[in-house]
C-alpha cells in the first residue's frame, strides 16, 4: 500500500510580539500536526514595519513568496494576538480541504463583538462561505497563489483592507471558508487606524512597536 502523503504546512507567525501563550500554543499544535507524518515548520516574522502597523501585509507577502518557493502546501498565517487553544487546530482545518479557510474567532476575551468578516456567523454551524475576513488566523492553499499572485495583499494603507485584499481573491478563483466549528481566541481587539496616528514613530529594522 502507498502511504498517505499529509500535506505540508508552513506556521508563518506575522510579528514576534507574542501575548502571553499564544507562542507555545502554536508549538504545540504544529507538534500535533507533525505527528501525522507531515512537514510543519513554524517560523516568526519579526517586524518589518518602517512605521507600526503600515509593512503587515509586506510581511505577509513575504512569507507568500517563503512558502511557495520552499513548495509548502499550505501557509498558515497568524497574528500574535490570536490564541490556538485546541491543539488540533491545524489539522482540523487542512481537513477541510479548502484553498482558503478561517477559524471561528472567540472574542470573549476582548469583552466586545467587532467585525472580523461579513457574514459575522455564529460559532458551530460547520463550513460557511464569506464574502471577506480578516486575515489574523488563516490557511491558505499555496495553489491559491497561482490564482490570486504571489502579492495577495495590498501594501498600501487604506481603510476597508481586508475587505479588498478579500474581494481580490475571490475574483481570481479563491473561496473563502470559515469553519466555525474550529475555535481561536482572539486576545486583542483590532485598533482603528485613526486611532493609532499620533503614536507613529520610526522604528529600527526588527524593532517591535
Amino acid at each position: 500500500m502507498t502511504k498517505e502523503v499529509r500535506p505540508s504546512i508552513l506556521v508563518a507567525n506575522i510579528g514576534n510580539a507574542f501575548l502571553p501563550g499564544t507562542q507555545e500554543a502554536v508549538e504545540a499544535a504544529a507538534n500535533v500536526y507533525a505527528k501525522t507524518g507531515a512537514r510543519c515548520v513554524v517560523t516568526v516574522q519579526p517586524n518589518l514595519c518602517v512605521v507600526s502597523p503600515f509593512g503587515l501585509d509586506s510581511m505577509r507577502n513575504f512569507m507568500v513568496l517563503r512558502a511557495c518557493a520552499a513548495s509548502f502546501d499550505y501557509i498558515l498565517f497568524l497574528d500574535n494576538d490570536v490564541l490556538l487553544e485546541d491543539p488540533e487546530t491545524l489539522v482540523k482545518l487542512v481537513a477541510r480541504g479548502q484553498l482558503y479557510v478561517v477559524p471561528w474567532f472567540d472574542q470573549s476575551p476582548i469583552g466586545r463583538t467587532e467585525i472580523l468578516g461579513n457574514p459575522m456567523y455564529d460559532a458551530d454551524q460547520g463550513m460557511m462561505r464569506m464574502e471577506w475576513t480578516v486575515p489574523y488566523c488563516a490557511l491558505i492553499n499555496t495553489a491559491a497563489f497561482k490564482l490570486a499572485g504571489m502579492r495577495p495583499f495590498g501594501e498600501m494603507p487604506i481603510y476597508c483592507k481586508d475587505e479588498a485584499d478579500s474581494l481580490w481573491f475571490t475574483q481570481h478563483g479563491v473561496e473563502i471558508w470559515q469553519d466555525t466549528n474550529v475555535h481561536v481566541k482572539l486576545l486583542r481587539g483590532p485598533r482603528l487606524l485613526s486611532d493609532m496616528v499620533g503614536t507613529f514613530r520610526p522604528l529600527k529594522p526588527f524593532e517591535m512597536p
